[in-house]
């Protein structure tokens, strides 16, 4: 395994960590990207419900109180044991805190898609209601 030291700042405090480089992804990380991996990943899915708990606190909150809540949100998926990894050059390895901590301003700021996906197809929102009316559930989390 090669590691690397990360310098972070966290409020005025050097703060050194190792960074896991080509590792080996584990149910309690969090993959960068999109498609289905990064949707049914155990780690993706135990971030989204904690991005879910944060989001109203971080939309509420000032300009200057939104990092450390973005920075809470990487140490929680730290907490549980996880990394932000990334795929390069089809090998495994984890971004810093700071570049993670922009990703989770990102998945924090981010709205849900105006349409819903019912049985894996893109609906609008009168479809939604019809198939709501008829006792067909949301398929989207």
């Amino acid at each position: 395994l090669d590691t690397k030291q990360a310098a972070q700042m966290e409020g005025g405090v050097e703060e050194q960590r190792v960074l896991r480089i080509n590792t080996t992804l584990t149910s309690k990380d969090v993959v960068l990207g999109r498609g289905e991996l990064a949707n049914k990943h155990l780690g993706n899915i135990m971030f989204r419900t904690e991005r879910d708990r944060l989001k109203l606190s971080y939309r509420g909150a000032d300009r200057n109180k939104r990092k450390p809540i973005a920075s809470q949100l990487v140490e929680r998926v730290h907490s549980w044991g996880g990394a932000f990894l990334e795929k390069r050059e089809g090998r495994w390895s984890e971004i810093t805190d700071s570049r993670a901590v922009e990703k989770c301003q990102h998945a924090l700021r981010e709205k849900r898609a105006r349409n819903n996906r019912v049985n894996n197809t893109v609906t609008s929102p009168a479809a939604q209601q019809e198939a709501e009316d008829q006792g067909t559930p949301d398929a989207s989390v």
